[in-house]
């Protein structure tokens, strides 16, 4: 169960933050261009990967335990 519950996890995650990276893009660039580092962008993107991650274990968690 837990390792249903891993990959479950895991591949959320993935789709979301790919589909939060690709759709960010474009803000991402506007940030840049108004001087934002590239440190920033890298820890903004890890934030919503960190968020991905816990969000997506505990979906697949609880599809685990149905």
């Amino acid at each position: 169960m837990l390792s249903m519950a891993t990959s479950v996890g895991f591949g959320v995650t993935g789709v979301m933050l790919f589909i939060f990276t690709t759709e960010s893009l474009k803000q991402y660039a506007v940030l840049k261009a108004m001087g934002a580092t590239s440190k920033l962008l890298l820890a903004m993107i890890f934030v919503q990967s960190g968020l991905c991650a816990l969000i997506g274990t505990a979906w697949g968690s609880d599809c685990a335990q149905s």
